[in-house]
């Protein structure tokens, strides 16, 4: 057993002793050559008191190197359990982090669930509504058909109604095509007859202003002429002078007394308007009856000489071409037969 000192033993004894302090101090400063070398004298001059004190500072002093060894290994464990932690730490951290993303992964598959849960809701809630709406358009449809049904029974009686009426109608238009055919061929005929009025109206003007003006050259006639017409133009007066000229024997007395005037008497004047009396008296005669009857001859200068057709006048070649007409002759249509030949000259 070592000595033991108690507290305020050892504050004496620091006190008292500087032996005791030199050597705490020694130990203090951690010489232990000096304190080796030293160690005999001091401990040959410490009494046995301070030599076991010397001794408990020796062994303060080994197991405070002790407990610096001590202290220095666990410091390098501390370090090295501060790296290891450091280490756990960092592994820890990763594994937070992975946890973290596990996690935000997990809230992003349950946020995506969540959606796709509300959006099965709202699939859900849709096709509640087309079930509805689908439900509501049957019906509607059944309504429908049912109004479709009523619109054919109507439309039905109506297309009954309707071909009765189109019958009718189709009669109806039947006589009113008959009656517009009718009373077309009416308005045909009655435009036919209104330009005919109209034509011969216009014809019978234009004919009587000729056979007036005829009349009035007439009056103006040598009465050697008139004698010679007298049996054809006896009575006085317009409308008798129209009559007499309107008669068949009166074409070919007319005639003769123009070739007295042409070939015989040399007056060209009488000649003349008895030979515009002679025209007219025969379109007179050709509008009585329903198809034309006498036609003057086609007889021109340069005509080869025809015997059957011409009479030749005083001091005539007797053959060749006609130098000169004198006075056309005229014949009859529908028998061919010439009534007088035309008085020419070779």
């Amino acid at each position: 057993m070592g000595l033991i000192l108690n507290r305020d033993d050892l504050v004496k004894l620091l006190q008292e002793d500087e032996g005791i302090r030199e050597l705490i101090r020694q130990i203090t400063l951690v010489q232990p050559e000096v304190g080796e070398r030293q160690e005999a004298p001091v401990e040959a001059s410490l009494s046995p008191k301070k030599q076991e004190l010397r001794k408990e500072l020796e062994a303060t002093r080994k197991d405070r190197d002790y407990w610096q060894q001590e202290a220095s290994q666990a410091a390098t464990e501390r370090d090295d359990a501060v790296r290891d932690c450091e280490g756990a730490i960092n592994e820890r951290d990763q594994a937070l982090d992975q946890r973290n993303q596990a996690v935000q992964e997990r809230d992003e598959a349950v946020q995506g669930r969540d959606e796709a849960v509300r959006e099965k809701n709202g699939a859900l809630r849709a096709m509640a509504e087309a079930e509805q709406q689908r439900e509501q358009a049957v019906l509607a449809m059944k309504e429908a058909n049912r109004k479709v049904d009523e619109a054919r029974r109507i439309v039905s009686g109506l297309q009954s109604e309707r071909e009765f009426l189109q019958a009718r109608l189709d009669e109806a238009k039947a006589k009113i095509g008959a009656v517009t055919a009718e009373l077309d061929r009416v308005k045909e005929e009655r435009e036919a007859l209104k330009n005919a009025l109209q034509q011969a109206e216009q014809a019978l003007a234009q004919r009587f202003d000729e056979g007036w003006q005829l009349y009035e050259a007439y009056q103006d006639l040598d009465d050697y002429f008139k004698n010679l017409l007298d049996g054809v133009l006896a009575r006085p007066g317009f409308e008798a002078f129209i009559v007499g000229l309107s008669q068949d024997r009166t074409l070919q007395t007319l005639w003769d007394v123009t070739r007295e005037a042409v070939m015989r008497s040399r007056d060209d004047a009488a000649g003349e308007i008895l030979w515009h009396l002679f025209r007219y008296s025969l379109d007179l005669v050709n509008q009585s009856r329903s198809e034309d009857l006498y036609v003057i001859e086609d007889v021109a200068v340069g005509d080869p000489y025809d015997i059957d057709k011409h009479i030749l006048t005083g001091g005539s070649r007797t053959q060749g071409c006609l130098s000169k007409v004198f006075l056309p002759g005229y014949r009859n249509i529908s028998t061919g037969k010439i009534v007088c030949k035309s008085q020419v000259k070779i």
